[in-house]
């Protein structure tokens, strides 16, 4: 400071450290109460300046939910549909048990890998896993054992909305796509 009163040098000296740089400190809540204790016995008139604050809620009043957020971007007509970190939002997908075993289309050493990495994905873009086949599920995951779709079938033809049933090929091609793909080019033959 190249000019202060004398009675702020003490005030100026605590605040910097030893190299005349500003600094900043956590302080408690105690700190802080006693703080504004000492503002309002030096200036009666701003206790009504605290009363609006203490009808403020807090910023961490309530904890963050991704899908409110969504919610409400859309009640303001803004939308987060072509940002792929969000296209499989609002999806329960089901992965038939015989998935992991799909060795006949997978490209890598561990064919759990590549199912491992579409779950992953679409759990990333918003996607819900479920373990058990029941209703509400929108799409149903076949692997390399063709002969479950039968049964997967007539499991899911008493539900009022029937899932897709997809390879793990429609996670992977619409993740790369970035959009989701038609479910009727990746269902199982």
């Amino acid at each position: 400071m190249f000019f202060t009163a004398e009675d702020s040098e003490s005030h100026i000296e605590r605040a910097v450290d030893e190299y005349g740089d500003s600094f900043a400190r956590d302080v408690t809540v105690d700190e802080l109460r006693e703080a504004r204790r000492s503002v309002t016995s030096t200036f009666p008139g701003i206790t009504d300046i605290f009363q609006i604050f203490d009808s403020m809620p807090t910023k961490y009043e309530h904890r963050f939910s991704a899908s409110d957020f969504r919610i409400e971007l859309d009640d303001h007509d803004h939308e987060l549909g072509q940002l792929s970190g969000w296209i499989f939002e609002g999806l329960l997908i089901y992965a038939d048990h015989q998935l992991g075993g799909d060795a006949a289309h997978s490209t890598q050493k561990d064919p759990g890998f590549r199912t491992s990495q579409a779950f992953n994905t679409a759990r990333f873009a918003g996607a819900s896993m479920v373990s058990d086949l029941k209703e509400g599920v929108t799409h149903v995951l076949v692997g390399g054992d063709r002969s479950r779709i039968r049964a997967l079938r007539q499991d899911v033809s008493g539900f009022k909305r029937l899932p897709h049933l997809v390879t793990i090929d429609w996670i992977e091609k619409s993740w790369l796509e970035k959009t989701l793909l038609d479910e009727e080019r990746f269902a199982p033959t």
